[in-house]
């Protein structure tokens, strides 16, 4: 038993980031359920209307959107098309920025990694972000870069993407402050 449950955590150790509360499903046909949600894994929700009931499951495929409420406001979720390392898929991504250029993110729970001898190497729980970057009339949101990304490669990565626009400064921006990238391609580039 001890070691399933080693071999569990070798292969499994990087969850989506259980993302929960108050929330507004908005289905394809148009149907709206409002209840309490927390997005599992890629492409799934679960969801109740009242807090007592049990979770129904539901893909993301048969809605248009989820908007969640935290503390910090209310965040959407859309399935979006993406393209990473020339392998395309759908992912459930929060939508940051909506523009002639959208940013959408990610958020990855990395898990502590077991020690052969014993324990653990990594207690602590760490978050990464995967930021994808969709043009208005393009069907797919490539990744750009993620929260690890080092500054040299972040620049030359959107030094690319942005090369429509060679005003912008994107050397002055890192992927911390990818928001402000995007805002100020949205608002000063043609």
């Amino acid at each position: 038993m001890k070691h399933t449950f080693i071999l569990f955590f070798l292969f499994v150790n990087v969850i989506s980031y259980g993302q929960k509360g108050e929330a507004m499903l908005y289905f394809n046909n148009g149907d709206i359920k409002i209840g309490y949600a927390v997005l599992k894994g890629a492409s799934d929700i679960n969801f109740k209307e009242e807090d007592s009931e049990k979770n129904k499951k539901y893909s993301f495929k048969d809605l248009e959107k989820v908007e969640l409420k935290n503390a910090f406001g209310i965040k959407t979720y859309r399935l979006i098309n993406t393209k990473k390392r020339n392998k395309i898929e759908l992912l459930a991504m929060e939508e940051v920025i909506v523009g002639k250029v959208s940013l959408y993110q990610k958020v990855n729970e990395i898990k502590a990694t077991p020690n052969p001898n014993g324990g653990f190497y990594n207690t602590k729980a760490r978050y990464e972000k995967f930021y994808f970057l969709k043009r208005d009339g393009e069907s797919l949101a490539v990744f750009c870069a993620s929260s690890k990304t080092s500054l040299a490669k972040f620049n030359k990565k959107m030094t690319e993407y942005f090369k429509d626009c060679p005003n912008l400064k994107v050397e002055n921006f890192s992927s911390k402050s990818m928001g402000s990238l995007v805002d100020s391609y949205n608002i000063y580039c043609d």
